[in-house]
Protein backbone atom coordinates (compact mmCIF):
# COMPACT_ATOMS: atom_id res chain seq x y z
CA UNK A 1 0.00 0.00 0.00
CA UNK A 2 1.49 3.20 -0.66
CA UNK A 3 1.56 6.61 1.50
CA UNK A 4 -1.01 8.34 -0.53
CA UNK A 5 -3.68 5.29 -0.09
CA UNK A 6 -3.21 5.18 3.19
CA UNK A 7 -6.03 6.17 5.62
CA UNK A 8 -5.87 7.10 9.17
CA UNK A 9 -8.16 7.80 11.91
CA UNK A 10 -6.65 10.82 13.28
CA UNK A 11 -4.98 13.61 12.11
CA UNK A 12 -3.07 16.60 13.39
CA UNK A 13 -1.68 19.70 11.95
CA UNK A 14 1.24 21.69 13.78
CA UNK A 15 1.99 24.87 12.71
CA UNK A 16 5.13 25.99 13.93
CA UNK A 17 5.42 29.33 14.47
CA UNK A 18 8.61 31.00 15.31
CA UNK A 19 8.40 34.23 18.32
CA UNK A 20 5.06 34.33 18.62
CA UNK A 21 4.37 35.65 21.88
CA UNK A 22 1.30 35.38 23.94
CA UNK A 23 1.20 38.47 25.56
CA UNK A 24 1.44 40.73 21.97
CA UNK A 25 -1.61 37.62 20.82
CA UNK A 26 -3.43 39.41 23.68
CA UNK A 27 -3.16 42.83 22.90
CA UNK A 28 -4.58 41.43 19.58
CA UNK A 29 -7.37 39.65 21.30
CA UNK A 30 -6.35 36.47 19.38
CA UNK A 31 -6.65 33.63 20.63
CA UNK A 32 -6.91 29.77 20.07
CA UNK A 33 -9.93 27.60 21.60
CA UNK A 34 -7.48 26.48 24.14
CA UNK A 35 -3.90 27.54 24.86
CA UNK A 36 -1.36 27.84 27.61
CA UNK A 37 2.45 29.91 28.39
CA UNK A 38 5.12 26.69 28.33
CA UNK A 39 7.82 27.27 30.11
CA UNK A 40 11.21 26.74 29.13
CA UNK A 41 14.03 25.05 30.98
CA UNK A 42 16.90 27.16 31.54
CA UNK A 43 19.41 24.58 29.90
CA UNK A 44 17.64 25.64 26.81
CA UNK A 45 18.30 29.31 26.99
CA UNK A 46 22.52 28.50 26.72
CA UNK A 47 24.81 29.07 24.26
CA UNK A 48 28.20 27.66 25.07
CA UNK A 49 28.72 27.97 28.69
CA UNK A 50 26.83 31.34 28.88
CA UNK A 51 22.87 31.69 29.93
CA UNK A 52 21.75 34.03 27.31
CA UNK A 53 18.19 33.90 26.07
CA UNK A 54 15.31 30.48 24.67
CA UNK A 55 17.07 29.56 21.80
CA UNK A 56 15.27 28.35 18.86
CA UNK A 57 17.92 25.20 17.65
CA UNK A 58 17.56 24.04 21.54
CA UNK A 59 13.79 24.19 21.91
CA UNK A 60 12.34 23.16 18.67
CA UNK A 61 14.07 19.71 18.89
CA UNK A 62 13.31 19.60 22.61
CA UNK A 63 9.39 19.90 21.91
CA UNK A 64 9.14 16.46 20.01
CA UNK A 65 11.90 14.63 21.73
CA UNK A 66 10.11 15.04 24.99
CA UNK A 67 13.52 15.97 26.79
CA UNK A 68 16.06 18.79 26.35
CA UNK A 69 18.63 18.94 23.37
CA UNK A 70 20.99 21.05 22.84
CA UNK A 71 22.11 21.93 19.21
CA UNK A 72 25.86 20.53 18.93
CA UNK A 73 26.28 23.36 16.24
CA UNK A 74 25.63 26.32 18.42
CA UNK A 75 28.95 28.01 20.25
CA UNK A 76 29.53 30.36 22.42
CA UNK A 77 30.57 32.92 19.52
CA UNK A 78 26.74 33.48 19.03
CA UNK A 79 26.41 35.29 22.44
CA UNK A 80 26.49 39.18 22.67
CA UNK A 81 29.95 39.84 22.48
CA UNK A 82 31.35 42.77 22.11
CA UNK A 83 32.10 42.71 18.25
CA UNK A 84 28.12 41.24 17.89
CA UNK A 85 26.94 44.17 19.41
CA UNK A 86 29.40 46.91 17.30
CA UNK A 87 28.62 44.90 14.04
CA UNK A 88 24.59 45.03 14.60
CA UNK A 89 24.91 48.88 15.40
CA UNK A 90 26.83 49.19 11.88
CA UNK A 91 23.92 46.99 10.28
CA UNK A 92 21.28 49.60 11.44
CA UNK A 93 23.50 52.75 9.96
CA UNK A 94 23.48 50.56 6.51
CA UNK A 95 26.84 49.63 7.08
CA UNK A 96 27.72 45.92 6.26
CA UNK A 97 30.62 44.24 8.19
CA UNK A 98 33.18 42.59 6.13
CA UNK A 99 36.51 41.60 6.95
CA UNK A 100 37.56 42.98 3.51
CA UNK A 101 36.46 46.47 4.17
CA UNK A 102 32.57 47.94 4.74
CA UNK A 103 30.02 47.95 1.99
CA UNK A 104 26.74 50.20 2.03
CA UNK A 105 23.12 49.89 1.46
CA UNK A 106 20.68 52.36 0.69
CA UNK A 107 18.27 50.65 2.96
CA UNK A 108 19.48 48.37 5.81
CA UNK A 109 16.57 46.17 6.30
CA UNK A 110 17.35 45.29 2.47
CA UNK A 111 21.12 43.99 3.67
CA UNK A 112 21.88 40.66 2.28
CA UNK A 113 22.80 38.48 5.50
CA UNK A 114 24.41 34.83 4.99
CA UNK A 115 22.40 32.29 6.72
CA UNK A 116 24.55 29.02 8.51
CA UNK A 117 22.67 26.53 7.59
CA UNK A 118 22.13 23.29 11.04
CA UNK A 119 22.12 19.86 10.57
CA UNK A 120 19.40 17.77 12.87
CA UNK A 121 20.35 17.50 16.14
CA UNK A 122 17.92 14.33 16.48
CA UNK A 123 18.62 12.72 13.29
CA UNK A 124 18.93 9.36 14.40
CA UNK A 125 16.52 9.83 17.86
CA UNK A 126 13.37 8.90 17.95
CA UNK A 127 11.23 11.99 17.93
CA UNK A 128 7.20 11.85 18.24
CA UNK A 129 7.73 12.52 14.36
CA UNK A 130 9.02 8.73 14.23
CA UNK A 131 6.09 7.15 15.87
CA UNK A 132 3.82 8.45 13.22
CA UNK A 133 3.48 8.56 9.90
CA UNK A 134 4.82 12.38 9.80
CA UNK A 135 5.17 15.01 7.18
CA UNK A 136 7.42 17.78 8.14
CA UNK A 137 9.00 21.42 6.90
CA UNK A 138 12.39 22.82 7.87
CA UNK A 139 12.12 22.84 11.96
CA UNK A 140 15.19 24.02 13.29
CA UNK A 141 17.16 20.93 15.23
CA UNK A 142 14.39 18.32 13.30
CA UNK A 143 15.29 19.16 9.50
CA UNK A 144 18.52 18.34 8.16
CA UNK A 145 19.49 22.00 6.17
CA UNK A 146 17.72 24.49 7.77
CA UNK A 147 19.04 27.68 7.60
CA UNK A 148 19.20 30.55 10.31
CA UNK A 149 19.32 33.94 7.92
CA UNK A 150 18.59 35.15 5.16
CA UNK A 151 17.61 38.53 3.41
CA UNK A 152 14.24 40.15 3.59
CA UNK A 153 13.11 39.19 0.26
CA UNK A 154 14.30 35.36 1.42
CA UNK A 155 12.23 35.09 4.93
CA UNK A 156 9.00 36.34 2.80
CA UNK A 157 9.56 33.80 0.08
CA UNK A 158 9.89 31.18 2.65
CA UNK A 159 6.78 32.12 4.27
CA UNK A 160 5.04 31.81 1.58
CA UNK A 161 6.08 28.53 0.96
CA UNK A 162 4.80 27.55 4.56
CA UNK A 163 1.75 29.07 4.12
CA UNK A 164 1.03 27.40 0.75
CA UNK A 165 1.69 24.11 2.64
CA UNK A 166 -0.81 25.45 5.47
CA UNK A 167 -3.47 25.28 2.77
CA UNK A 168 -3.07 21.52 1.41
CA UNK A 169 -2.06 20.43 4.86
CA UNK A 170 -5.47 18.44 5.37
CA UNK A 171 -4.61 16.96 2.12
CA UNK A 172 -1.64 15.44 2.88
CA UNK A 173 -1.86 11.65 3.49
CA UNK A 174 -0.23 11.76 6.79
CA UNK A 175 -0.82 11.66 10.57
CA UNK A 176 1.27 14.41 11.45
CA UNK A 177 2.05 17.46 9.24
CA UNK A 178 4.01 19.94 11.20
CA UNK A 179 5.12 22.91 9.09
CA UNK A 180 7.31 25.38 10.55
CA UNK A 181 7.88 29.53 9.47
CA UNK A 182 10.23 31.81 11.06
CA UNK A 183 7.73 34.79 11.23
CA UNK A 184 6.89 36.42 13.23
CA UNK A 185 10.68 36.44 14.65
CA UNK A 186 12.13 38.05 12.22
CA UNK A 187 9.70 40.77 11.82
CA UNK A 188 10.12 41.17 15.58
CA UNK A 189 13.83 41.05 15.41
CA UNK A 190 13.80 43.72 12.63
CA UNK A 191 10.85 46.16 14.27
CA UNK A 192 8.32 45.33 11.31
CA UNK A 193 4.70 45.95 11.90
CA UNK A 194 3.59 42.77 13.71
CA UNK A 195 -0.02 43.05 13.57
CA UNK A 196 -0.79 41.97 9.85
CA UNK A 197 1.23 38.40 10.52
CA UNK A 198 -0.39 37.76 13.91
CA UNK A 199 -3.77 37.97 12.26
CA UNK A 200 -2.96 36.23 9.25
CA UNK A 201 -1.46 33.74 11.58
CA UNK A 202 -4.24 32.88 14.21
CA UNK A 203 -6.48 33.26 10.96
CA UNK A 204 -4.96 30.13 9.58
CA UNK A 205 -4.91 28.16 12.32
CA UNK A 206 -8.77 28.61 12.83
CA UNK A 207 -9.58 27.87 9.55
CA UNK A 208 -8.82 23.54 10.17
CA UNK A 209 -11.69 21.49 10.72
CA UNK A 210 -9.25 19.06 11.87
CA UNK A 211 -7.33 18.97 14.92
CA UNK A 212 -4.67 21.29 15.13
CA UNK A 213 -2.14 22.95 17.26
CA UNK A 214 -0.40 25.72 17.04
CA UNK A 215 3.14 26.05 18.41
CA UNK A 216 6.10 28.58 19.65
CA UNK A 217 9.38 28.60 21.20
CA UNK A 218 9.48 31.64 22.90
CA UNK A 219 7.76 34.92 22.49
CA UNK A 220 10.05 38.10 21.17
CA UNK A 221 9.70 41.88 22.11
CA UNK A 222 9.64 44.48 19.71
CA UNK A 223 11.04 47.04 21.92
CA UNK A 224 13.79 44.94 22.52
CA UNK A 225 14.05 42.62 20.04
CA UNK A 226 15.07 40.06 22.26
CA UNK A 227 13.19 36.46 23.21
CA UNK A 228 10.98 36.32 25.91
CA UNK A 229 10.46 33.75 28.54
CA UNK A 230 8.13 31.62 27.83
CA UNK A 231 6.95 29.42 24.82
CA UNK A 232 2.86 29.17 23.42
CA UNK A 233 0.59 26.57 22.38
CA UNK A 234 -2.85 26.61 21.25
CA UNK A 235 -4.79 24.07 19.53
CA UNK A 236 -8.65 23.44 18.76
CA UNK A 237 -8.86 20.56 21.16
CA UNK A 238 -8.77 20.55 25.08
CA UNK A 239 -4.92 19.25 26.35
CA UNK A 240 -2.90 19.27 29.30
CA UNK A 241 0.79 21.07 29.14
CA UNK A 242 2.95 23.01 30.97
CA UNK A 243 6.56 23.23 29.64
CA UNK A 244 7.64 22.61 26.60
CA UNK A 245 8.97 19.09 27.49
CA UNK A 246 5.38 18.06 27.52
CA UNK A 247 4.41 18.70 23.97
CA UNK A 248 5.56 15.17 23.18
CA UNK A 249 3.30 13.72 25.69
CA UNK A 250 0.58 16.16 24.63
CA UNK A 251 0.88 14.71 20.74
CA UNK A 252 1.15 11.08 22.33
CA UNK A 253 -2.01 11.44 23.81
CA UNK A 254 -4.31 12.73 21.36
CA UNK A 255 -3.48 9.92 19.48
CA UNK A 256 -3.93 7.27 21.94
CA UNK A 257 -6.93 8.90 23.23
CA UNK A 258 -10.24 7.87 21.43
Amino acid sequence: MTESSKKYSKKLNILCVDGLDSDISNQFNLHMPYEEKLEIPKPLWTIGNKIVAPHTLNIWPSFFVGKVRIHPQIQETHGRTVRRSIRKFLHKMGVQWHRKGDKFYENPIDIPVIGKVYNSCVKYEETVFTKYSSYLYDIPGVSDGFVLGGSKNWFKEKHRIWKTLVSISDMLPYEIVALYTHCPDYQCHLNIELRPYYFEIFRLAKEFTTSTILLSDHGCCPESGKHTEHAYIGANFPFEANSVLDVRKLIEDFFNNS
